[in-house]
Parts: C-alpha cells; structure tokens; sequence
C-alpha cells in the first residue's frame, strides 16, 4: 500500500531526489507543518511547554 494514497494531504517529494537525501529534504516542509499546526492549536511556539532550558556554567 502506498503512503500516498493513504494520507489526507499527501507531500510527495520530487521524483528525481534520491532516496538517501529524502530525509533531509522533508525536514524544512515539516517543521512548517509543526509551527503551523501548534499556531492553529494556540499553542506558543516560543515557548514549548514540556521543554526546559537547562545551562551549566563552569
């Protein structure tokens, strides 16, 4: 079964990338998707929730 046809908004990357560089090239597309999604949820963006900032000083 192809991904595509299962998805309710199919990304198809183009046909001519290699398969080896996919995962690089679908990073930029999804993290739009993450920021739009947590805007459209009314989530702050610039402040994750769950994500602590953590600095050590030597």
């Amino acid at each position: 079964v192809d991904s595509l046809t299962l998805a309710q908004s199919p990304i198809q990357l183009p046909p001519q990338i290699p398969e080896w560089l996919t995962p690089l090239v679908s990073i930029l597309p999804a993290q739009l998707f993450a920021c739009h999604l947590t805007t459209v949820k009314g989530y702050d963006t610039e402040k994750p929730r769950s994500i602590t900032k953590v600095t050590e000083t030597h």
